[in-house]
């Protein structure tokens, strides 16, 4: 389409106008220097960072989409999170008191996004670039899921991965992507839009067809592959793993701190319940759990619950199917009026016997080596 926007063109766009879009923003008039593709943890690559020439400290980071639909705004905003985490927090690198992550989008990305049901993290900007490029403004959306004075979120881990994906939709993921990338260095992205030969092989493969866009946005917030869809060398490492290995890893560390949290509240309930519950045993609901997870932090978890959202506790199924289908950790059953009785088959942590191997035949992945064979009869 002629009136596409594309994201190299906001790129440029920011290059040339980062040192005003901060001016405006925080009332930043140093002196600084403008960094394309400033590298965070975990392998995360930022469109721009702009860092004071003096201390070397970070102003600004962001992140830039063309003209993109629901789908690349998700995205953009799991990078922003992971952005605006790494500077409430100070991770890696030094930031400026005044430091803020922006999110970059034309005028006409953000006029036909419903940013109302979307979660905005707290602190973070839009910049709205104007049409021809005339002029930039900055604002902050008001959402039903902003966090206001009296509502908080806290983040327990850089990661972000996206509801409703399987492990085994990771790991074909990264295989697929393996097949499809260039035989001899080359800087050339790999497209994995929904136009794309992998997102139409994936649907070809995973069970939930409408799981394949999203595959690529987890395995970016998971450090396996870069902006360009790239695999990274995280990505490499858990390429060369079968899939129970590949389940180990996740465990023991990017998922680890989500599902020491589910346990810790499936714990708690079965505790507290009088008489007190066993844990092969536990009769919950996915609000008691989400409801646990809050005491526990006295606030609301960034991809376990939401505040403002009526379905805040999405993400507590995700993870609890996560532990069934891919892990056998757990296996339940649910009764007429919503709850589930929840059996803990064993704990997939660091210290504990990782008995995946055990519980074959309640796990949900079949799927997985046919989809493995598969991919080499696939064209790109």
């Amino acid at each position: 389409m002629s009136n596409t926007i594309l994201e190299f063109k906001i790129q440029q766009y920011l290059q040339a106008n980062a040192d005003k879009i901060v001016q405006k923003a925080i009332r930043y008039y140093g002196s600084c220097n403008i960094k394309p593709k400033l590298k965070l943890t975990n392998n995360i690559e930022t469109d721009l960072g702009v860092v004071d020439s003096t201390t070397n400290e970070i102003v600004a980071l962001f992140e830039a989409k063309g003209s993109v639909g629901i789908n690349g705004i998700v995205g953009g905003i799991g990078q922003l999170i992971q952005y605006q985490d790494h500077i409430d927090k100070k991770i890696l690198h030094k930031y400026a008191n005044t430091a803020r992550a922006f999110l970059v989008i034309p005028r006409e990305t953000y006029n036909k996004i419903d940013w109302v049901n979307l979660f905005f993290p707290k602190n973070s900007q839009i910049v709205i670039i104007e049409k021809g490029f005339s002029s930039f403004n900055i604002i902050t959306p008001t959402t039903s899921r902003s966090i206001s004075s009296q509502q908080t979120i806290i983040s327990i881990t850089p990661i972000y991965t996206q509801r409703d994906n399987r492990l085994g939709e990771y790991y074909l993921g990264l295989k697929m992507i393996e097949a499809a990338s260039p035989k001899t260095p080359m800087e050339t992205s790999i497209k994995t839009d929904p136009k794309s030969s992998i997102e139409k092989n994936l649907v070809k493969i995973i069970k939930n067809k409408g799981n394949a866009r999203n595959i690529p946005m987890s395995l970016r917030g998971l450090g396996f592959i870069d902006h360009e869809n790239r695999l990274t060398a995280e990505g490499q490492k858990h390429l060369r793993m079968d899939f129970d290995q590949f389940c180990m890893n996740l465990a023991y560390n990017q998922l680890l701190p989500f599902f020491n949290v589910i346990f810790q509240s499936l714990f708690l309930i079965a505790s507290s319940s009088k008489p007190p519950q066993p844990l092969t045993s536990i009769l919950t609901l996915n609000k008691e759990i989400g409801e646990t997870i809050k005491k526990i932090f006295n606030e609301d978890v960034m991809y376990l619950t939401y505040p403002g959202d009526n379905k805040q506790y999405r993400y507590i199924s995700h993870w609890l199917n996560i532990l069934r289908d891919d892990y056998g950790a757990i296996s339940f059953s649910a009764n007429k009026r919503g709850k589930r009785t929840v059996k803990i088959n064993y704990f997939p942590l660091p210290g504990c016997p990782f008995e995946i191997d055990k519980f074959a035949s309640a796990r949900d992945i079949s799927y997985v080596q046919s989809g493995v064979n598969q991919i080499p009869s696939f064209t790109f």
